[in-house]
């Protein structure tokens, strides 16, 4: 089981001028709500990020208002890791001594390299 100081949960740019466009977006949509929602209950840390929200639009109302009250970082980079607000935030919400779970860190460079069509092999 991997401890609750140990994690920290990142909602990345689903705005809306992109969500539109994305295969499945309301089963992505239902998810995203139903994982942020426990989320809370559990006390995990969220992170909500914006990738220049004046072209984009901000994060999709139902999102929003599963959220709450949140302060999206403003990102002006494809990658997070490449924002320092984004890096400077989350090491706020990592325990001292504590770092990064391997897992997420994969998830998210994983991701970011499937997005931008980079091939692992």
């Amino acid at each position: 089981m991997i401890p609750r100081d140990d994690v920290v949960a990142v909602v990345v740019d689903i705005q809306e001028r992109l969500f539109p466009h994305i295969h499945g977006q309301n089963l992505l949509a239902e998810n995203t709500i139903k994982l942020i929602k426990g989320l809370k209950i559990l006390g995990v840390p969220l992170i909500v990020t914006q990738q220049y929200t004046k072209g984009l639009g901000a994060t999709i109302p139902r999102i929003a208002e599963a959220l709450g009250d949140f302060d999206p970082i403003e990102k002006l980079t494809f990658s997070c890791f490449g924002d320092p607000d984004f890096v400077n935030v989350l090491n706020d919400c990592l325990i001292p001594g504590h770092c990064l779970p391997p897992f997420f860190l994969f998830y998210l460079v994983s991701f970011e390299l499937l997005l931008s069509s980079h091939l692992l092999w």
